[in-house]
């Protein structure tokens, strides 16, 4: 499978396009690594930021039949991306989500994340995810809808007096894009670097490096698992 294609399937995994510093860093060929003994220098993440970011990593991927996040090297492939592919702004807004996450757990619990059991961290963990997706809103009433393009039409009454008043050929700068959320930065980057390590697309998935013949009818209990 050509690797742009690979990385358009993870993005809709990951529940919608990736960051283009993942996406580089993925086509660069940035991967998760095991954890093995003196084999990787952590650059980016200091001692308590590896242990926090294991432990939130392995919380969205946990160990079941088959290895966690944190076991597939997920907290590495992190570090290499902070380290050599996002930008100084992305690699800043990322700690300091590592530091908010920390100053949650001391402020309700009085301790680290780490440190404040299992319960705790996955309550903890499932407010970051309804503040980072909220959920749907059903769309207002015909009433509420009324009122509200009646407000907009004032409203547009007096942005166009307004504008009136300004000088000829003074345009208004673009409002500027919001940053991602941390939590969901998190999880694309939890779900980027397990999937495209051994673990993820070996284990977790199964793997056919060339495809052989042709089977339009499969059993689903002869597969088991999505194809990686």
């Amino acid at each position: 499978m050509p690797r742009r294609e690979a990385l358009r399937r993870l993005g809709l995994l990951a529940g919608g396009a990736l960051s283009a510093s993942t996406v580089v860093g993925l086509l660069a060929g940035c991967r998760a690594e095991r954890s093995v003994e003196g084999g990787y220098v952590f650059r980016a993440l200091d001692a308590d930021q590896q242990e926090l970011t294991g432990a939130l990593v392995d919380i969205l991927l946990p160990a079941t039949d088959t290895p966690g996040a944190r076991e597939a090297g997920v907290p590495a492939f992190i570090d290499k991306l902070l380290a050599d592919w996002m930008t100084g702004d992305e690699s800043a807004r990322f700690l300091a989500g590592l530091e908010d996450v920390d100053a949650r757990a001391q402020g309700a619990h009085g301790a680290r994340f780490v440190d404040i059991g299992a319960a705790r961290q996955t309550t903890l963990v499932a407010a970051l995810d309804r503040e980072a997706f909220p959920p749907y809103e059903e769309p207002p009433g015909e009433a509420e809808a009324a009122e509200a393009s009646a407000g907009n039409a004032q409203s547009g009454t007096t942005a166009m007096a307004d504008a009136g008043e300004q000088q000829a050929g003074q345009v208004a700068a673009p409002p500027e894009e919001a940053s991602p959320p941390f939590f969901s930065t998190l999880k694309e980057l939890t779900v980027a670097g397990y999937y495209t390590s051994e673990v993820g697309a070996s284990q977790e998935l199964r793997w056919s490096a060339a495809p052989g013949e042709y089977r339009p009818d499969v059993p689903l209990a002869e597969v088991g698992r999505a194809w990686a």
